[in-house]
């Protein structure tokens, strides 16, 4: 009876948000179109007609439709986070925080690259989690500079870990890295203080996503780096079928029998049926996975965490497909080579 009434009134108004997402019919016609124009044409059909109307008030500023997509999705957490308190509402601020970690990241990209802060690039005037000033961080001076500005978040810790490796390699892919893992791990720890029914949910979840985020590695490793020791740079504890072993043992195969079999097993044993180099057809077959749980969790037992969890991911999934697909529209890249398709 707790348990009902601890959930009912919060999963009751998330099921109604549900709604509001895109059917898989629009997510084909969406790909479908053939240009940004038809793109922004069908979503204006969509929840999404504020932030194209808003897009097209500014045609000169590439950044904003993803803005405005993230101040959508940011004004909808918030609106959750009404309605519960404790455990369940440190869990939607938790995963609220991977908007502030990709912007976080793309702060940290713009002061490797020495650019300059443009408009769009940030909610400029929206806390997520944190007091954040991202137009600081893109004109620091330096890495320990970036830290300092960082003080009193989560993100300190990981930054600090690596501060030494960064300076002698000067790659920021052990920064993004570093953050990523411990993003997740705070997740997993997160997960052992909910009740038994939430914790699943959540776990199940949770560790499907990094298992795909440990995939994606593992074939960008493929690609572009060489090395075994690799794994324990950018490798995410906490997955529910790939551990470290099995990533080593990935890297170390010979590049004539390293591909996609190695990693083919569980839930991704339709991996072996694509060609190593077929990112967009791997990316799509693991997004699909991925949704497919999240839904599953969304349908089950209706007074558990799983709706916040499930409807929360599926939100920020829906959001990155729309800004690749803008991207993708606006740079004229062909349907084929968006979702793998011959």
């Amino acid at each position: 009876m707790l348990q009902l009434s601890k959930y009912a009134y919060g999963n009751a108004r998330i099921r109604a948000m549900k709604s509001r997402l895109l059917t898989p019919e629009q997510v084909a016609q969406l790909t479908d179109a053939s240009d940004v124009h038809q793109l922004f044409d069908i979503l204006k059909t969509t929840p999404y007609s504020q932030a194209v109307s808003t897009a097209l008030s500014h045609p000169g500023d590439k950044k904003i439709f993803e803005r405005e997509l993230a101040r959508q999705d940011l004004a909808t957490g918030k609106k959750i986070l009404t309605f519960f308190k404790g455990a369940e509402r440190k869990t939607v601020l938790l995963l609220l925080q991977r908007y502030e970690l990709d912007f976080l990241k793309l702060a940290l990209r713009l002061w490797k690259k020495r650019r300059r802060l443009e408009a769009g690039d940030f909610l400029s005037d929206e806390t997520i989690s944190h007091r954040i000033d991202f137009a600081q961080i893109v004109s620091a001076s330096s890495l320990e500079e970036i830290i300092a500005l960082l003080k009193d978040t989560p993100y300190v810790e990981p930054l600090a870990e690596k501060k030494n490796q960064y300076s002698e390699k000067q790659s920021l892919f052990l920064l993004e890295a570093a953050l990523d893992r411990d993003y997740f791990s705070r997740l997993v720890t997160h997960a052992k203080s909910l009740g038994r029914a939430d914790r699943a949910v959540l776990e199940k979840i949770i560790g499907l996503e990094i298992d795909i985020e440990n995939i994606r590695w593992l074939l960008r490793a493929k690609k572009y780096y060489s090395g075994k020791e690799l794994s324990s740079e950018w490798f995410i504890p906490g997955g529910t079928h790939i551990n470290q072993h099995k990533a080593r043992n990935f890297l170390s195969m010979t590049e004539a029998d390293r591909d996609t079999g190695g990693i083919s097993f569980g839930p991704f044993e339709r991996l072996s049926k694509f060609a190593g180099d077929d990112i967009p057809a791997i990316e799509k077959f693991l997004d699909m996975l991925l949704l497919g749980e999240i839904r599953r969790a969304l349908s089950g037992y209706p007074f558990t965490a799983g709706v916040i969890i499930g409807f929360l991911f599926l939100k920020y999934r829906e959001t990155r497909f729309l800004v690749s697909l803008y991207h993708a529209k606006r740079l004229n890249i062909k349907k084929e080579q968006i979702t793998g398709e011959t």
